[in-house]
């Protein structure tokens, strides 16, 4: 449930890829046993098993907390493309502001007022 390594520039150190689906972190919680997994993730894993999914330790979720503050700031200043990177969009942004910059993004889909099909909002010339 994490973000596509592949959207990323250059590569992304292994402590920030979620043990789970092994994607780059995304809303992060961390186990007392320190491996780290998106919040989606290890609440569907914690569903059917009582461990952790990397050392198999016992895990509640009552015992997930906030990624580390220094492993939290390094995943913010991660780079990654725009998802709109196959429409056009160059932009490449922080992980913390890449929300911003996609929902502002001009090669954003929006729904036609006529058809209601997705189309880039991208004024062409």
């Amino acid at each position: 449930m994490g973000y596509d390594a592949e959207r990323f520039v250059g590569r992304v150190k292994d402590g920030l890829l979620c043990c789970v689906c092994r994607d780059v972190l995304e809303d992060p919680l961390q186990a007392p046993c320190e491996h780290a997994f998106c919040s989606a993730c290890i609440h569907g894993w914690l569903v059917h098993n009582h461990t952790c999914p990397e050392d198999r330790q016992p895990l509640d979720a009552s015992e997930l907390r906030p990624l580390f503050r220094y492993m939290r700031n390094d995943l913010n200043a991660l780079r990654l493309h725009c998802t709109h990177r196959a429409r056009g969009c160059e932009g490449v942004c922080a992980l913390e502001t890449i929300a911003i910059h996609e929902q502002q993004c001009p090669y954003t889909p929006t729904p036609c007022p006529h058809t209601g099909e997705l189309a880039c909002s991208l004024a062409l010339p």
